[in-house]
């Protein structure tokens, strides 16, 4: 249908797949890492702020606007820390 805006968790995905370089049916889905109906009810209750959470290994943050961003893949952040030499 023509003219239908996406929806906050359709933007999550394909927001994800880019930044993964990988197409939307190769990521888990949205609901294995957050309540999809929440998160619509979340970002259209919020006046300012954003929310932020993992999926598929990337931190993504929805700002109040619906504006998404995707963080680098969080295993590859974590892989990069210095070992404790405790």
């Amino acid at each position: 249908m023509a003219g239908v805006e996406p929806t906050t968790s359709e933007r999550v995905v394909e927001a994800v797949a880019e930044a993964s370089e990988c197409d939307v049916l190769e990521l888990p889905p949205l609901y294995e890492s957050i309540d999809p109906d929440a998160l619509e009810a979340l970002v259209d209750a919020m006046a300012n702020g954003d929310i932020s959470f993992t999926y598929a290994n990337h931190r993504v943050t929805v700002d109040s606007d619906g504006t998404v961003s995707v963080d680098a893949d969080v295993t590859e952040r974590i892989e990069r820390l210095p070992a404790d030499d405790d």
